[in-house]
């Protein structure tokens, strides 16, 4: 199996939305869906917090919120930003969430004990040590003993050397979207993505051969 950079996601994502037509919304909300079936498949919770960014990987975050709430779960989202500075692409699964009725918190708020943990936070992008309500978000999760569920990659560790860039979160699941990532299968990477699956995330198997990463 190939193993990607994040330069190589990158790539990939950018040819499924230049020559295969697929929007940036799509694909966020094919990530999504597919996390929620493996939760749903795997985990037997009923109340889940889901930690969310402002980029990407915190829109992700978003859809699962919104598909386990209609799933009759009880979900808190626990947000790192304002709305406004969300990347364009996560604003729009936001919104699409709110409607739903998901009561919105500060990492600092609690979180129940028997609630499964969405790690939303950081993606592949990630290129330094966790800042302010990030890294705030990483060690509170860090500090409990809920079972976590990382979205693409835990947060804090670097996609492409699998190295702790100062807080990370220890997962028990990672579901990592479109192809493994190098820094899951090497150093701490290994340590902290818990039970990893590799999830379909609607990317023609065409644009993944474009790239030779089949």
């Amino acid at each position: 199996m190939y193993l990607a950079s994040s330069a190589d996601i990158k790539k990939l994502d950018k040819l499924a939305s230049e020559k295969y037509g697929i929007p940036e919304i799509q694909l966020m909300e094919n990530a999504g869906k597919a996390i929620f079936d493996e939760i749903n498949k795997n985990i037997s919770a009923k109340s889940f917090a889901v930690f969310c960014g402002k980029g990407n990987n915190g829109g992700d975050g978003f859809v699962v919120a919104r598909l386990l709430k209609n799933n009759g779960c009880e979900v808190k989202v626990y947000l790192t930003h304002e709305e406004t500075e969300l990347s364009e692409t996560a604003r729009i699964a936001y919104g699409k969430m709110k409607k739903e009725n998901i009561q919105i918190l500060k990492v600092t708020d609690s979180v129940e004990e028997d609630a499964v943990v969405i790690d939303a936070l950081l993606g592949i992008s990630v290129s330094g040590a966790p800042r302010g309500d990030i890294k705030l978000a990483i060690d509170k999760i860090s500090s409990m003993s809920n079972m976590v569920v990382s979205v693409d990659i835990p947060s804090g560790l670097c996609a492409d050397s699998g190295n702790v860039l100062g807080s990370v979160v220890t997962a028990d699941y990672t579901y990592t979207l479109a192809l493994d990532k190098k820094g899951l299968n090497i150093n701490q990477g290994i340590l902290v993505c818990g039970i990893k699956k590799v999830l379909d995330i609607g990317i023609p198997k065409k644009a993944l051969s474009d790239l030779d990463f089949v």
